[in-house]
């Protein structure tokens, strides 16, 4: 990133660091050397990096200073950069003019790690940096404080200050969610509903890694093995769902909560094993089974390869766990480690709610009018819906779905990224709405159907109470979109939008509820109402960062694939990395890297071609292929 901001126009030199707010916020912050005057300008910077970084690499403060500060043997003092000041704003900038847009203003610094001064009550929410998860977000906080309700549909029609100011006062006494409160602890606790599709499908397969989670990471430096023991301790201390077990009673699963709960802490040097020991040990890890009766359900493995270098695994069961749960554990995990090793007092807010709570109000909830509106739009959305996806396969579909899985991963350039992101801004869409209208384009083309249903995760963390929350809370979308009629770029993304919004108005009903509505049958040779995935990771929040420590991220592949096809996409300083997970019962590697290609057209087709040509064109430039 450094390297890319000394390349800029007007800049001489340039650092860029995390720097700690307030309450723990951390914000990244580039210090820029002009070449003389005028001085470059930060939002000009801003968009300049934007087209060649990731949206979590671009600085959100520029400070300018007259020279970087050095120490004594001329290498770059970090520490004595200074704390940035809040940043003047542009000609057009109108600040907020009544409390409610002085809030609104607020939360949307909040949510998106901006300086509340740069947000003005025209800024668009999205071309800040925003998207479709952190505008989930954005409605929590709104609700929370502002203690109005709005729709996923109204921040994207209305993505402005001064544009929900106007729906906030406007408010038509639409009614909140019910209020979370602490379940009973005396009695059997339930499973939430998500956590008791898992259990189920655990008894169907048993000691096969299917919900296995991992993360790994390669430690460099001085590491203190037992304050990080002790710091992983306190955060299971911290959330109860880490010291969950699930026992039977009557034949039904209950969740229990341990008092107390040790995790397995394998600890061994391996600075005399080779290679391949060390890989071996690193997937024992990540893919031995969970008992889900008796646990513990999150295990450890710390591996010493070098003499200031380390090897962390940690496994968990995803009936406790989701993607987002592992930014929360690792942050503590880092907070706790620090406290540790100063031996102070960690300064975490205390939890005033637990995933328990959450597994209770979601049972009431679903009893309720708002969950039944939500299933009758579900129903009626995927009424008479192809009953699969047919991709053409190499072999016929076993029986019983098998999950051995395979992977491939692609880079779509930068350069495309940034036209996207002009089509998108011009199109009223999301670029997660632009690249699943690739996808579904091409799934179009191999499946030869026009009718198509893509899964997709959502956080459902739409209150500000479950943000900080460790559990298993991930829902997922059906995202039905016919393309029929040959429509225009234009109209298939507009098609796509409306897909997604009314998704996101009702994301809130569990996906084993639509299963049990929309197919109640079960076919045990493929993953009901959904086999493919089409997943957006985003970069939410920064990495943790350990004292004396550096961390570098940890390849591990438990070759699963729970669908037929799962398309994963991230940003990255490359552009856009598209990774494949799917199933060798059924396709060839070089089928998916056939598609893979095929996809990286139809974006580069979106990017450039005026969006009046039609799906018949991207059609045949597939097929020219």
């Amino acid at each position: 990133m450094e390297t890319v901001l000394r390349a800029q126009p007007g800049v001489r030199d340039a650092a860029a660091g995390l720097r700690e707010y307030q309450h723990g916020d951390q914000r990244l912050i580039a210090y820029i050397v002009p070449t003389g005057d005028p001085r470059p300008d930060s939002d000009e910077l801003r968009t300049a990096l934007a087209r060649t970084l990731p949206d979590y690499m671009v600085p959100v403060t520029y400070v300018t200073l007259d020279a970087l500060p050095t120490t004594p043997n001329g290498k770059l003092d970090r520490e004595a950069l200074p704390t940035p000041e809040q940043q003047g704003t542009g000609p057009d900038h109108i600040s907020p003019r009544d409390p409610v847009e002085q809030v609104l203003a607020e939360l949307f610094a909040k949510v998106l790690g901006v300086d509340a001064h740069r947000v003005g009550v025209h800024d668009n929410f999205f071309e800040l940096g925003g998207h479709s998860l952190l505008a989930t977000r954005l409605i929590a906080h709104i609700r929370s404080v502002l203690l109005v309700t709005l729709s996923p549909r109204e921040v994207f029609e209305r993505p402005t200050v001064a544009g929900l100011a106007g729906l906030t006062r406007d408010d038509h006494g639409r009614a909140p969610l019910p209020q979370i409160r602490r379940a009973d602890r005396d009695g059997a606790l339930p499973l939430s509903s998500g956590q008791e599709r898992l259990w189920f499908m655990e008894q169907l397969r048993p000691g096969v890694p299917l919900h296995n989670m991992h993360w790994g990471g390669r430690l460099y430096g001085e590491l203190d093995a037992a304050a990080l023991r002790a710091a992983l301790d306190d955060v299971v201390a911290r959330h109860e769902i880490l010291r969950t077990v699930f026992p039977t009673r009557r034949g039904r699963p209950e969740q229990l909560v341990l008092d107390t709960l040790e995790v397995p802490w394998d600890v061994q040097d391996a600075r005399d094993w080779s290679e391949s020991t060390v890989k071996a040990h690193v997937e024992e890890a990540v893919r031995a089974p969970f008992d889900l009766a008796e646990g513990p359900l999150l295990r450890s493995l710390l591996l010493r390869v070098g003499a200031r270098e380390h090897l962390l695994v940690l496994a968990v069961h995803h009936v406790v766990f989701d993607a987002w749960s592992l930014g929360i554990l690792l942050r503590e995990l880092a907070h706790h480690y620090r406290a540790r090793v100063d031996r102070v007092e960690p300064a975490l807010p205390a939890m005033l709610l637990q995933y328990a709570d959450f597994a209770a109000w979601q049972r009431s909830w679903l009893a309720g009018k708002p969950a039944a509106e939500q299933l009758r739009y579900w129903q009626n959305r995927l009424a008479d819906a192809p009953k699969a996806l047919e991709l053409p396969t190499h072999r016929p579909r076993p029986a019983i779905q098998s999950h051995h899985g395979g992977y491939e991963l692609v880079t779509v350039p930068a350069d495309v990224m940034s036209r996207l992101r002009e089509v998108c801004e011009r199109e009223g869409v999301t670029l997660f709405m632009t690249l699943l209208t690739g996808f579904k384009i091409v799934l179009a083309w191999h499946a030869g159907v026009t009718d198509i249903v893509v899964g997709t995760p959502i956080a459902n963390r739409n209150r500000v109470e479950l943000e900080s929350l460790i559990g298993f809370l991930v829902n997922t979308l059906p995202l039905r979109t016919d393309l029929a009629g040959d429509p225009t770029i234009g109209e298939l993304l507009g098609r796509v939008r409306e897909t997604c919004l009314d998704a996101y108005a009702n994301q809130d009903l569990p996906f084993e509820q639509i299963v049990r509505k929309v197919a109640p049958g079960r076919d045990r040779s493929r993953a009901p109402v959904i086999q493919v995935m089409f997943a957006m990771a985003h970069m939410e929040g920064r990495e943790p960062e350990f004292p004396g420590l550096t961390i570098e991220p940890l390849d591990i592949s438990l070759e699963i694939s729970r669908l037929d096809m799962s398309f994963i996409v991230g940003e990255s300083a490359s552009g856009l990395d598209v990774g494949v997970e799917y199933n060798v019962a059924l396709f060839d590697q070089a089928t998916i890297a056939r598609i893979l290609q095929d996809y990286g057209v139809v974006l580069r087709a979106l990017a450039d071609w005026p969006t009046e040509r039609h799906l018949s064109d991207l059609m045949s430039l597939v097929a020219a292929r």
